[in-house]
C-alpha cells in the first residue's frame, strides 16, 4: 500500500501523518515514510524498501507527483492550516526567521494548490478538523481504505496526545498572535490569498514585500540601496514558488535625485533559470514608479520565481528601494480568432 500526504507542513500535518501510521500499524503491517524528491526517488523507495506499506509526504509537492496522482486516480490526503499559524510555528518552534519561514510556506500553498480539485483529494482543514479527532481518523481511514474498525478508531484518535502527537482542543502552540502585526501583514501577503482560495473564495493578489528580497551582498531589501559603482544585480528574490497560470506583477520602485536619468532592467526569472519576462525603467526624476510584468508559469515549472533589478551602466551615485511586487493571476478570455483558427486546423472537435 503507497499512501500519500501532500500538505502545508506544521503541526497539523503531522499530527495527521501520526494517525496515518497508527492506523496502518494497527491494521498490521509495517510502514516507512518517505519525501522523495523525483519520480526516481519514489520508485527507489518502492524497491528498496522492505516494509509492506509507504506513506510519501511532501510540502512542494512537485508537477511529476501531480502527473503521478492523476495517472492512477490515486487517493491522497491534504491537510490545511492557517498558513499564518504554520509560519509562526516555523519561527517560534524550528527557528526559522520569519523570510525564510514565509518563503517556505508560500511555495508550500503554491504547490498545493493545484492538488486540491484533483478528484482523489480528501481536504483536511485544522480549523475544523483538529477538534474532531475521531471523525477525521475515520475519514482517513475510509479515503485510504486502510481495513480498520470502528473501535481501531477510536483507540487512535484517543492514544496520539499520550505520544505527544495528539489532537487538541485549541491550536495554542502556534496560534498567530504569536507574530507581530507587521509580520502578520507580511505573510499574509504572501498566503493568505492562497488560504482563502482553499475556502473557495477566488484568487486574490498576492503581495510580496520587499522584506523578502535581497539586495546587492545578499542582505534584506530593507534599506536604500547605494547603487554607486559597476553593473550589477541591485535587488533580487523572494525565491517562492507560483502555481502554473498566467501571471501579471507590478514591480513598485523608488529612486533618488541622483538615480534619475538612469536605466534599469528588471525581470521576471526562474531562480538561477530562464528570464520569463522583462522591461526597462528610466525615471525622469526622484520618485516612486511602477512596472509591470507579464508571464507563465506552465504545469511542468516548478522552480521558484524571482525578480530582479540590474543597473544598465556604471554610476556614480544614487540610490534605489524596493517598496513590494504585486501578482495577479489573470483569467484567459476565450478569443473568438484564437477558436477559429484552432477550427481551421481541426485542433478542436
Amino acid at each position: 500500500m503507497i499512501l500519500f500526504l501532500l500538505g502545508l507542513p506544521g503541526q497539523f500535518g503531522e499530527c495527521c501523518a501520526s494517525s496515518l501510521i497508527r492506523l496502518v500499524q494497527w491494521a498490521g503491517a509495517p510502514i516507512a515514510q518517505i519525501h522523495p524528491n523525483s519520480a526516481e526517488d519514489l520508485s527507489i523507495a518502492i524497491i528498496k524498501d522492505e516494509s509492506a506499506n509507504l506513506i510519501v509526504r511532501g510540502h512542494h509537492p512537485s508537477a511529476w507527483l501531480r502527473r503521478v496522482l492523476v495517472g492512477t486516480n490515486k487517493q491522497f490526503l491534504v491537510p490545511l492550516d492557517d498558513p499564518r499559524r504554520v509560519v509562526s510555528e516555523l519561527v517560534s518552534r524550528d527557528g526559522l526567521d520569519l523570510a525564510e519561514a514565509t518563503r517556505i510556506v508560500g511555495s508550500s500553498c503554491a504547490m498545493i494548490m493545484p492538488l486540491i480539485s484533483l478528484p482523489g483529494a480528501l481536504v483536511l482543514t485544522a480549523d475544523v478538523d483538529w477538534r474532531q479527532a475521531t471523525a477525521i481518523v475515520e475519514r482517513m481511514a475510509r479515503h485510504c481504505e486502510i481495513p480498520v474498525n470502528s473501535d481501531v478508531i477510536e483507540v487512535v484518535a484517543a492514544e496520539l496526545p499520550q505520544a505527544g502527537f495528539g489532537w487538541q482542543s485549541e491550536p495554542s502552540a502556534g496560534e498567530p498572535t504569536v507574530l507581530h502585526e507587521a509580520d502578520l501583514a507580511i505573510v499574509d501577503g504572501v498566503a493568505g490569498s492562497y488560504f482563502r482560495c482553499f475556502q473557495g473564495s477566488a484568487m486574490a493578489q498576492i503581495t510580496w514585500a520587499r522584506e523578502l528580497f535581497f539586495i546587492d551582498g545578499h542582505q534584506p531589501a530593507i534599506q536604500p540601496l547605494d547603487i554607486t559603482g559597476r553593473v550589477r544585480l541591485l535587488i533580487y528574490g523572494p525565491h517562492i514558488r507560483l502555481p502554473p497560470g498566467n501571471w501579471g506583477a507590478e514591480v513598485v520602485l523608488g529612486f533618488s535625485t541622483e538615480s534619475a536619468g538612469m536605466n534599469f532592467v528588471v525581470d521576471v526569472r526562474m531562480t538561477g533559470g530562464a528570464v520569463l519576462a522583462e522591461t526597462s525603467i528610466r525615471p525622469t526624476q526622484q520618485g516612486i514608479f511602477s512596472v509591470n510584468l507579464s508571464f507563465v508559469v506552465t504545469e511542468d515549472n516548478d522552480g521558484s520565481i524571482d525578480f530582479c533589478v540590474t543597473n544598465e551602466r556604471a554610476a556614480f551615485e544614487g540610490r534605489i528601494m524596493l517598496g513590494h511586487v504585486n501578482l495577479t493571476l489573470q483569467q484567459q478570455e476565450p478569443s473568438p480568432e484564437i477558436d477559429r483558427l484552432k477550427a481551421e486546423l481541426g485542433l478542436v472537435p
